[in-house]
């Protein structure tokens, strides 16, 4: 039986991905007067785009889901919650596509903890953990914003190049 709803919840996973990706298509092909339009712009918008640019920045990418999910899971061991770094990182990259396709991160971070639910139990310490992990996003951004206009600030006005 628990065999039976783990294929279930995969299938309903991968007609909701699919129909999502069937939308976005549908609205792109809406907007700009067909598919193959809309596909041609978003190939033209890439085409002067380097891989030496694209491979490097698909790995910080990586990289940043890995230092993300690992804070996730800090926090949820702070609660007592033991989770393998495997099933987070899973997770995230769930909540990043849904983060990518529905207009807010609102979606991804229900995502994050509904499935977190699963292993915490309480649906109240699942949605505080996730709201607690993106409160330290936040704080993380606004040093590294503190940061630059201090280097900005003690570099004075002699290092400015015009453009």
């Amino acid at each position: 039986m628990k065999n039976k709803k783990k294929l279930l919840m995969v299938f309903l996973r991968i007609v909701i991905s699919f129909g999502l990706i069937g939308y976005f298509l549908f609205a792109l092909a809406k907007k700009h007067g067909g598919l193959d339009v809309a596909l041609k712009q978003f190939g033209d918008a890439f085409a002067g785009t380097g891989v030496a640019w694209l491979v490097p920045a698909f790995f910080l990418h990586l990289i940043g889901f890995a230092l993300v999910s690992f804070r996730w899971k800090i926090l949820l061991g702070a609660q007592g919650v033991e989770t393998r770094y495997k099933q987070l990182f899973s997770y995230y990259f769930m909540a990043a596509f849904f983060n990518t396709f529905l207009p807010s991160t609102i979606g991804g971070d229900t995502i994050r903890a509904v499935e977190s639910k699963k292993h915490t139990g309480s649906a109240t310490t699942s949605v505080m953990v996730v709201i607690i992990e993106r409160l330290t996003g936040l704080m993380a951004l606004v040093l590294i914003v503190a940061t630059g206009l201090a280097i900005k600030f003690f570099q004075g006005p002699s290092t400015q190049r015009e453009v």
